[in-house]
């Protein structure tokens, strides 16, 4: 599916997605498939009826593409690697995260 690209906000840095892992994580969460009793807490953290974030992926490595106002610490054409957490998103071709988040040289 093709998604609009997403612009960075204040603070936030657009990678341009090169790889991506796929984890078991990345498969127990689109299936649901959490131990015994975790079930509905899964479904709470990520989308009771359908998926808070459609595209999955927690892991990539990629380029910098753009800078939100005031981001600082990463310039344009540098390469990252990072993770997005539970939030996913890492399966995308572009994706935003916090300069000062879970983003590394």
């Amino acid at each position: 599916e093709d998604l609009s690209l997403p612009e960075p906000k204040p603070g936030e840095v657009r990678v341009r997605v090169t790889a991506a892992g796929v984890t078991t994580a990345d498969a127990r969460l689109r299936a649901n498939d959490a131990p015994r009793g975790f079930g509905l807490i899964l479904r709470l953290m990520t989308g009771v009826i359908r998926p808070r974030n459609p595209v999955p992926g927690m892991e990539f490595a990629g380029v910098v593409d753009a800078l939100g106002a005031g981001a600082t610490g990463f310039l344009p054409g540098q390469r990252v690697f990072g993770t997005t957490g539970l939030s996913g998103g890492a399966h995308a071709a572009f994706l935003t995260i916090r300069a000062g988040g879970k983003l590394f040289h």
